[in-house]
């Protein structure tokens, strides 16, 4: 398989996120539908998907330099099959309201007051429906998460399904087989009753939702990165700060790719975070970033201080190409594998400890000072 098509600017490819958006909606919302014999709501609850996707999709700025695989589109849209699938939970509600009214039904008809019948149906069906506004409302939001996750803020980065797909491919198309086989035959066999939808349901979830979770694997340990990464520096008597948009489309683009500023009396350190495997090219777009916002970050205008790019490259390995472009050029990149980073957040307990891991880390000491 082709491992994607590099070039120097990397556009979302809005239609076909609408889509798989679309079509991951209606999947999960098949099964309640179903039960409650509304499927003709599917078509319009796709229409109000796709509309979001595309919005969401157009407005997405991104620096990704790698189109995503065939593989990496069909392992990202079944994992959202499995927070789309959250929207026949709905089932749950329906039965609890159904089964309350049939035994206030139960226990009025032993008192000779009469009720009709069909209002456990009426009542569960408008309970469940209250529900299933919030859920597809918040599933509408997941699906905001999409293209962050196949078209990466930083050049050089594959998505967490890219990997992921080559490792479990045979397991992920098996997934997908099982789970769409399961909807269409309940579907096809007109199986209504509670227990046949509850297992397509549960084929759809539990074929599609471990995916998901393992797409978010990455942006778990990027956040844990995040956080060693500042009590490293602090340990070190850096001030860590964000950089907010300017609003100068000339600056802006840069500073997606810092995710700290460090100031220590003279010194500036620009921060970078990445929990993905890499190449150079992440390296060298920080390295931009620094050379361009010198002078040029609000608020550091006048300071004649040079900033320096600094790396924290949280993934299992390090591209070799990383290692020998930092040798090469002003810019350190610092290993803060999945085992160091827990090290660093137990230790952030003990200051003494956190210090000696930062000055075995971080090649700046409380001595060193910028050019």
């Amino acid at each position: 398989m082709n491992p994607g098509t590099h070039t120097s600017e990397i556009k979302p490819n809005t239609p076909l996120l609408a889509l798989l958006s679309g079509l991951a909606i209606m999947i999960g919302a098949t099964p309640y539908l179903f039960y409650i014999r509304q499927l003709w709501l599917l078509p319009l609850l796709a229409l109000v998907a796709i509309a979001t996707m595309w919005i969401s999709a157009r407005r997405f700025r991104t620096h990704a330099t790698v189109e995503p695989t065939a593989g990496e589109w069909i392992s990202a849209g079944w994992g959202f099959v499995g927070y789309a699938s959250m929207q026949s939970l709905n089932l749950i509600y329906y039965g609890i309201a159904y089964w309350i009214v049939k035994g206030i039904i139960y226990v009025t008809g032993l008192m000779d007051i009469q009720i009709d019948p069909s209002w456990a149906h009426s009542i569960g069906l408008w309970v469940s429906l209250l529900f299933a506004l919030g859920l597809y409302v918040a599933v509408l939001e997941l699906s905001t998460k999409l293209p962050q996750r196949l078209y990466p803020r930083l050049a050089g980065v594959r998505s967490p399904y890219y990997a992921l797909w080559f490792r479990y491919k045979l397991w992920i198309m098996l997934a997908v087989v099982t789970g769409l086989s399961g909807l269409v035959l309940m579907v096809i066999l007109g199986l209504h009753q509670w227990y046949w939808v509850l297992g397509g349901w549960a084929l759809v979830f539990y074929t599609s939702f471990p995916i998901a979770s393992m797409g978010e694997e990455r942006e778990q340990l990027r956040a844990k990165g995040l956080k060693a990464a500042r009590k490293l520096l602090e340990a070190s008597g850096w001030s860590l700060s964000t950089l907010p948009p300017t609003g100068d489309p000339q600056i802006d683009p840069f500073l997606e790719e810092v995710d700290y500023l460090a100031r220590r009396e003279a010194e500036r350190l620009l921060i970078g975070v990445v929990a993905a495997e890499v190449d150079w090219t992440a390296a060298a777009s920080l390295q931009m970033a620094a050379r361009v916002l010198q002078g040029r970050i609000p608020g550091e205008e006048e300071d004649p201080a040079r900033m320096h790019p600094l790396l924290f490259l949280t993934s299992e390995t390090v591209d070799d190409s990383v290692q020998l472009f930092a040798e090469r050029e002003d810019l350190v990149a610092v290993h803060l594998p999945k085992s160091k980073v827990k090290e660093v957040l137990q230790a952030a307990a003990d200051p003494a400890a956190l210090k000696d891991l930062a000055d075995s880390l971080i090649p700046y000491g409380e001595n060193t000072h910028g050019d």
